[in-house]
């Protein structure tokens, strides 16, 4: 009976240690979107987007397997939460600034739980936009035009965003909200052609014989906008993953159309 115990409590210790382990084995998920609705004028470009950091400290390691010459950096939300300091959250940002590009931040909902006026006023030191049901427009030397779109359902007024995107509803967007829940009860900030990036889900985090609270995340095609929901690169609660992966995302842009 004590070897049965002992083999059994072995057993559950070599699981529990798996799934910690691979709470930290970073994946670095690459993909390449043609999209006919991208003005071929700016050739194409390359963003690195990551979501869902939590109390992970980011892996230089990981950062250096980036080859591609980044063009921006979106952090999706959830930077932090009530168990990080903002000095943490700050150390993470100075991290993805080797990229020597500009970083854009939309918040997530464990942002707002923690010091995120702090962090707010950090972030704006350290040269980060924050978009705030907000947007930065991209203009080509052809004069064309492509929009990244900041949607915070949890705190800001979203109004005054909805009549601008409007005004621009033939651009091309790329929207970054963290819930991509959230997401779908929106529709007056659904483009009709662009590129929508979300976290918040982690995959499920845990899924016991395929099975989750969320669905795994990937890239889903809905006419002409592609979705990319990423798994996150840390955890929410505990730091363990089972049926998952910790993971960010270098993701390449151009026309479908030849320049």
């Amino acid at each position: 009976m004590r070897f049965i115990l002992a083999a059994l409590s072995l057993g559950i210790s070599g699981v529990l240690f798996y799934m910690y382990r691979l709470a930290f084995k970073d994946h670095v998920k690459r993909h390449h979107f043609k999209s006919a609705g991208f003005p071929a004028s700016f050739n194409e470009i390359h963003m690195f987007f990551i979501a869902d950091i939590h109390k992970r400290n980011l892996s230089q390691t990981t950062l250096d397997t980036v080859e591609e010459k980044i063009d921006m950096v979106i952090v999706g939300g959830d930077l932090f939460d009530k168990r990080v300091s903002v000095d943490q959250a700050v150390a993470n940002i100075k991290k993805l600034q080797t990229f020597n590009a500009p970083i854009y931040f939309i918040w997530g909902n464990n942002d707002y739980k923690a010091a995120y006026h702090e962090l707010d006023a950090r972030l704006s030191e350290c040269g980060v936009t924050i978009l705030g049901n907000a947007f930065t427009e991209f203009e080509s030397e052809n004069g064309d035009t492509f929009v990244l779109v900041g949607v915070d359902p949890y705190k800001n007024d979203k109004a005054a965003l909805v009549t601008d995107l409007q005004a621009r509803k033939d651009t091309f967007h790329i929207t970054v909200i963290h819930d991509p829940v959230m997401y779908k009860d929106m529709p007056s900030v659904h483009p009709s052609k662009g590129l929508v990036l979300s976290g918040h889900t982690h995959g499920g985090q845990i899924r016991l014989f395929g099975l989750g609270f969320f669905q795994r995340g990937g890239v889903h095609l809905e006419g002409d906008v592609v979705k990319l929901v990423t798994e996150g690169y840390g955890t929410a609660h505990i730091s363990m993953r089972l049926g998952t992966k910790a993971e960010c995302h270098v993701i390449t842009l151009e026309s479908a159309f030849d320049r």
